[in-house]
């Protein structure tokens, strides 16, 4: 085709119309895009999110208050705080809901000033920032400890096996565990040392599990001191009265699993009671672990360390306990945020102690001691203000308390989270 002194060829003209084509649909693309993005943007904006509080409380369960307009929402919390689902604390770190509101129940350890808070619906919806102090009823601490220190080793004084001052001690704690809320039983058995029988009592208290009841995690210290000591301030008036603190801690928590809180007799003779409790457990029970408690709170944040025995070793160049391993350095590192050269911790073969008991049916155990060279060990002088003068008053020997609670609360949280770990049973 010739037009004004031009040729236009069909192809040409094709290719024009075509591109044009292409402006114009990238227009309209482009057009709608704009028109998309703020109509998203308002839709977003128009979600409110609210929390009730806007600070919170450590050391003890926290209620969060939750108000959205949004249909579907989660809570992403820090990974060093626990949350409630079903009344039962677990490591996660979200927590779903649906509806416009959601009250959620937190834990959050006592080293924490300040919790950010993330609201997510699809993307995040609002951070906050909480801040966070000490709560009045902390579940456990040094300063409850060392009351219960003070009232065990004076009340209930030269405890030996098959005295009378046993059969009170062991009547006592029999029923403080019944007024905490747990079925508390003393169980008695008769053991000899050749020269003379001698009635064995031995206290203990059971938190049924509400998921799995025939899983057990033991809570245990003897309570039977030395023969020629009075108060046995340190051995082991301390390790029994870290059982009492976690069962007192503990009285209105759930928990997955049954947690069994014992007081031993007899273990100065020979793990008479722990063993005795052992022999005794029914062929259905899978034990967790047992968390064994003797000579404690002369230990960090004293000069001391505070040491963790893991066991039973089998391999010195193999970890054979990872699962204790790492629940210990969680607690002690992640949640309570203490320093890792205030612990001591390795795996050994066991013994000296009432943890051996359960090692021997297979079970992986936590054994918490102090490394202090206490030189009133097994001696009449092993009394409650002697542990104080050795550790530099009482408010220090209250921090050492405190550390061990604070532990020991967190491994059996921990461990009755973990559903790993299992009681290593003789295949048939």
């Amino acid at each position: 085709m010739f037009r004004g002194g031009q040729t236009i060829y069909p192809e040409n003209r094709r290719r024009t119309i075509l591109f044009a084509i292409l402006i114009i649909v990238l227009i309209i693309i482009a057009g709608l895009g704009l028109w998309y993005v703020p109509k998203m943007a308002r839709t977003f904006e128009e979600h409110t999110v609210e929390l009730s509080e806007s600070s919170a409380l450590s050391g003890e369960p926290f209620e969060l208050h939750v108000t959205t307009s949004a249909d579907k929402c989660s809570v992403k919390f820090p990974d060093n705080v626990l949350v409630a689902f079903d009344g039962i604390f677990r490591n996660e770190t979200y927590y779903n809901f649906t509806g416009s509101s959601a009250t959620i129940t937190v834990f959050i350890p006592p080293s924490v000033s300040v919790m950010p808070v993330e609201i997510h619906s699809g993307p995040v919806l609002e951070t906050f920032e909480l801040t966070v102090s000490r709560g009045d009823n902390p579940l456990v601490s040094g300063e409850s400890f060392y009351d219960h220190e003070v009232y065990m080793a004076r009340n209930f004084n030269n405890r030996d096996v098959g005295t009378l001052q046993m059969r009170r001690a062991s009547e006592h704690y029999q029923s403080y565990f019944t007024q905490l809320g747990y079925e508390a039983e003393i169980r008695t058995y008769q053991k000899s040392d050749g020269f003379r029988t001698y009635e064995v009592r031995d206290v203990i208290a059971y938190k049924w599990g509400t998921v799995h009841p025939d899983e057990w995690i033991i809570i245990g210290g003897h309570y039977d001191i030395a023969r020629r000591s009075i108060e046995g301030a340190l051995d082991n008036t301390a390790g029994a009265c870290a059982v009492v603190e976690l069962a007192e801690g503990m009285a209105n928590l759930k928990t997955d699993r049954t947690i069994v809180f014992g007081l031993w007799d007899g273990e100065e003779q020979g793990l008479w009671g722990s063993s005795s409790f052992a022999n005794e457990i029914p062929p259905h029970v899978d034990i967790k672990t047992n968390i064994n408690f003797d000579m404690v709170g002369l230990n960090w944040p004293l000069q001391w360390d505070l040491a963790v025995r893991i066991g039973p070793d089998t391999d010195t160049e193999v970890v054979d306990c990872p699962e204790l391993h790492n629940a210990t350095m969680d607690a002690w590192i992640k949640y309570l945020d203490y320093p890792e050269d205030g612990m001591n911790i390795r795996e050994t073969t066991g013994g000296g102690s009432d943890h051996t008991s359960f090692q021997r049916l297979g079970v992986q155990t936590f054994f918490i001691i102090c490394t202090a060279d206490y030189i009133q060990y097994h001696r009449r002088t092993d009394l409650v203000v002697d542990m104080v003068a050795y550790a530099g008053g009482q408010t220090e020997l209250e921090s050492g308390f405190n550390s061990v609670a604070w532990l020991g609360l967190y491994l059996t949280l921990l461990m009755d989270n973990n559903n790993a770990l299992h009681q290593l049973k003789e295949t048939e």
